[in-house]
């Protein structure tokens, strides 16, 4: 009889216990998945902010160069043609002079954004240093690259950047097409080429650089 009172009052015991334990798991489990969101998307800040410039939102020239080195690499495996574009803002250091670092500042902004309005999604967009970008274009010829360069450079010409008395900014771009076995070091000097070429021959331009390359295989 005794025993069957002791047993009747650790039941009640034991179920607090396990309900007890049951809400433990509970809050354990939603803890950690609290906890593994907060860590996930402190990963992603510290990958966007190790990958962007966080002056115009486009990818940093470290991001860039290793996406270049990637399409180029792509293009030759898959003997696709891929397009890089090279751009500048012309005059940009009258810009700096004249209205000020900050009006210069919201200039760049002003252009990355029209920039990405004129890309496809697939492109990358980078700044390269200072005033210079360029644009990954995959799977894309020289002649389609040369006619998104002309969208950007007619963009950049019109637009008209909020709270400062500047006139509309314009950009010089040099277009390249990929050749078989190239390095990404080449189609960017090739690019850069005719980024100059666009800058002779009066700025506010696009010019494609026309030779074809072939570049002899480096001996292994």
């Amino acid at each position: 009889m005794v025993e069957q009172d002791e047993s009747a009052s650790v039941r009640p015991l034991e179920r607090v216990l396990l309900m007890n334990l049951l809400v433990g798991a509970v809050v354990a489990t939603l803890v950690g998945i609290v906890l593994m969101f907060t860590i996930n998307r402190y990963q992603r800040r510290l990958v966007i902010a190790a990958t962007t410039d966080l002056l115009t939102g486009a990818l940093n020239r470290r991001k860039g160069e290793s996406l270049l080195r990637e399409a180029v690499i792509e293009a030759n495996r898959t003997s696709k043609v891929m397009s890089v574009l090279m751009f500048d803002v012309d005059h940009f250091k009258q810009v700096n002079d004249r209205f000020g670092h900050l009006v210069g500042d919201a200039v760049l902004r002003s252009i990355a954004a029209e920039v990405r309005s004129a890309t496809r999604g697939t492109d990358s967009f980078v700044r390269w240093g200072g005033e210079e970008f360029i644009v990954v274009l995959p799977n894309c010829m020289g002649d389609q690259a040369g006619k998104i360069a002309g969208s950007i450079c007619d963009l950049v010409a019109t637009l008209h950047v909020r709270h400062t008395a500047m006139p509309a900014a314009t950009v010089s771009i040099g277009v390249a097409e990929s050749a078989s076995h190239d390095t990404w070091e080449a189609l960017l000097t090739r690019a850069d080429v005719a980024l100059y070429a666009a800058k002779d021959n009066g700025r506010n331009r696009v010019e494609v650089h026309q030779t074809k390359v072939t570049p002899t295989p480096a001996v292994s």
